[in-house]
């Protein structure tokens, strides 16, 4: 443990702390920065309901039938499980499709094959459709098409700007009392000594949008959470 603390001390002495939302006019090296989050207001987290994985914080939302669309898909195992479950009336999932990945050692997919690994996953399911490009281009695309959705998951780019701009883009796609999940809410990939964004881009836009709450919150395995914020209704 005297380890570990000595090993902060000396990162957060090489590092620029700032407060409240990012000043983009700063020439900072990003990767070295904390942006210490804004708090999310008691009133915000009234009725919201607590999970340890976020299967069961799903399961807890009424999902049954809607329109999904995931940022972020990789494999799409999560996209997988929502199907199973929630028969979507009709699924996005947007991608890069452009990786790698390994499970228990074992490779699914490379970034040569990892489009068409996907592709012939869901081939199948004609509502179903997959998305490749950044995911800025395509939900402006989405938007300009006139597209809506009820729920809307983001697990694409980590920093504070890709964060800032996915969840932004994501609430104009929004059906009214919809909801949108934010994967992985911590601000440090341990695993791989990675500063991150989400909680403070995702607190940022709570901050900014009254009429968003949160709704469910779930652990998940190893504290990389999952945080869910709805809609308010407009007649609500």
């Amino acid at each position: 443990m005297g380890l570990f603390i000595r090993r902060v001390r000396q990162k957060l002495n090489n590092m620029t702390i700032q407060t409240g939302n990012l000043n983009r006019s700063e020439a900072l090296d990003r990767s070295t920065r904390i942006i210490i989050p804004k708090p999310v207001e008691e009133s915000r987290l009234a009725g919201a309901s607590l999970h340890w994985t976020r299967e069961n914080a799903c399961l807890s939302l009424d999902l049954k039938g809607k329109a999904f669309l995931e940022i972020g898909t990789l494999a799409g195992d999560f996209a997988q499980f929502l199907i199973e479950n929630f028969q979507p009336s009709r699924m996005t999932l947007v991608d890069f499709f452009d990786a790698a990945d390994y499970v228990f050692g074992e490779q699914r997919f490379t970034p040569e094959n990892h489009f068409q690994y996907v592709k012939r996953r869901f081939e199948s399911l004609p509502n179903v459709k997959l998305e490749r490009g950044e995911s800025s281009e395509v939900l402006n695309s989405l938007i300009s098409s006139g597209q809506r959705f009820d729920f809307i998951y983001i697990d694409a780019g980590h920093t504070f700007e890709d964060v800032s701009r996915d969840i932004e883009l994501a609430s104009r796609l929004l059906n009214p009392g919809g909801i949108i999940g934010m994967n992985d809410y911590i601000m440090t990939d341990y695993y791989y000594d990675t500063t991150y964004g989400v909680v403070q881009a995702t607190n940022s836009f709570l901050d900014q949008n009254p009429t968003f709450r949160v709704c469910a919150f779930a652990f998940n395995n190893n504290l990389f959470a999952d945080i869910y914020l709805q809609e308010i209704e407009k007649n609500n």
